[in-house]
C-alpha cells in the first residue's frame, strides 16, 4: 500500500470513518507483527504488542500530522511500545530470572533444563545490556534498520533524519554494540 492511500484512510479515520481504521489495521497487522517479532522473539508477545499499538493509535489518531507519512507515525508509536515492553521484561528479568522470563522451564534448582538453554539465555542477556547502553539516538537506528530489517531509507524518513546522518549514526551503533559485546565475551 502506498503512503498516498494510508495518508487518505487515515485522514478519514480522523474524520470519524471507523471502516477506514479497520482497513488500515488490515493491511498493516502482519507487518507490525513481524516487527515486534524481531524485537521479543515471541509471537504471542507480538501479536499482544501489536493489539496495544492499535489501541493507542485508535486513542491518538487526533495527534496524527497529516502533512506527515503515516507510516512514519504508526511505525514510531509500535517501536516505542516494543521498546518499553523490552524495558519492562529487562526488569523482570532481574527480579525472576531470564529463563523464567523467557518461558524456558526452570528445575528444582532454579536453572535451565538444558545447558545449551542456559548459554542463549546469557547471549540475550548480554544482547540486551549493549542495546540498552546504546545512547538514545543510536537504539533507534539500530532498532528499525537491524532488528526489524527495515532500510535505511525508511529509517530515515520516520525518524526524520537525513540518510548520511542515518548511516552514520547506525555505523557508530554497529560499532559500539561489537565493543560491548566483545568486552563482555566470557572466555574458558
Amino acid at each position: 500500500m502506498n503512503e498516498a492511500t494510508l495518508k487518505s484512510l487515515a485522514a478519514s479515520f480522523q474524520n470519524g470513518d471507523l471502516d477506514c481504521f479497520r482497513r488500515i489495521v488490515e493491511m498493516l497487522t502482519r507487518d507490525l507483527i513481524a516487527r515486534a517479532h524481531s524485537y521479543i522473539h515471541d509471537w504471542e508477545s507480538a501479536r499482544d504488542l501489536v493489539q496495544d499499538t492499535w489501541l493507542s493509535v485508535y486513542e491518538s489518531i487526533g495527534t496524527y500530522d497529516r502533512k506527515r507519512p503515516f507510516k512514519a507515525w504508526l511505525y514510531t508509536i509500535h517501536r516505542n511500545r516494543c521498546l518499553d515492553y523490552m524495558r519492562k521484561a529487562s526488569t523482570r528479568m532481574e527480579v525472576v530470572g531470564f529463563d523464567e522470563a523467557a518461558g524456558i522451564p526452570v528445575n528444582e534448582s532454579g536453572f535451565g533444563n538444558t545447558e545449551g538453554r542456559t548459554e542463549d539465555s546469557e547471549y540475550m542477556t548480554r544482547i540486551r545490556e549493549a542495546f540498552n547502553s546504546l545512547p538514545e539516538k543510536q537504539r533507534r537506528v539500530f532498532a528499525l534498520v537491524d532488528m526489524e530489517g527495515g532500510s535505511q531509507e525508511e529509517a530515515a524518513q520516520i525518524l526524520n533524519m537525513k540518510p548520511s546522518t542515518l548511516r552514520s549514526t547506525l555505523h557508530f551503533a554497529r560499532r559500539r554494540m561489537a565493543q560491548i559485546l566483545s568486552s563482555l565475551e566470557v572466555t574458558p
